[in-house]
């Protein structure tokens, strides 16, 4: 992967730490960049190596960083018994959220 592309996931997966601060636990902060990490390079290195603007695609498509703090929110509550607003459905991979703790 290019220094370039690496730049582009660490500035992502920062945005997203930033934006899970104060929102999760630091556990629940570190599983979701962790998910989320996987995830990219799952992405980004099969079946073949993404190019960089391959790469930003890729995490446009997983969405603003702040918004999938909220669906992990929202998801850790319906799991953990949460209310009912809070238990909407985790959106699939590739429409704003990765993964599952």
């Amino acid at each position: 992967m290019s220094t370039a592309t690496e730049q582009l996931i660490r500035d992502y997966l920062n945005r997203l730490s930033v934006a899970a601060r104060g929102q999760l636990t630091a556990d629940d902060r570190r599983a979701l960049v962790s998910r989320t990490r996987e995830f990219i390079d799952q992405r980004a290195g099969f079946p073949r190596r993404l190019t960089t603007v391959e790469v930003g695609q890729l995490l446009r498509g997983l969405g603003d960083p702040a918004g999938l703090v909220r669906q992990e929110r929202d998801r850790l509550a319906a799991v953990r018994g949460g209310s009912p607003a809070d238990s909407a459905p985790p959106v699939q991979p590739g429409r704003g959220w990765v993964g599952r703790a």
